[in-house]
């Protein structure tokens, strides 16, 4: 049997971050793997969002019309060819 889980050491133990299903008195190998932490962990929602902006594609009058795309009410003014 193998498992994958994630854990913090809090100083004293590896405190699991989800249920592990071990049986008592069993003997384990345990390996350990540090985990560097990643810079989004330290970003602020605005942080991300910044840093998205022009990456998403929409229609040109998404912002006009925006109940249109979200609720699928009649656009307010239909698009000029």
């Amino acid at each position: 049997m193998s498992q994958t889980l994630f854990a913090t050491f809090d100083g004293k133990a590896l405190v699991p971050e989800n249920g592990i299903a071990l049986v008592a008195g069993m003997r384990y190998k345990v390996e350990i793997q540090a985990i560097a932490r990643s810079a989004a962990a330290n970003e602020s929602a605005w942080d991300v969002l910044d840093r998205l902006v022009g990456t998403v594609e929409g229609p040109s009058d998404w912002a006009s019309e925006l109940e249109h795309y979200l609720y699928g009410k009649p656009k307010l003014r239909e698009a000029s060819i």
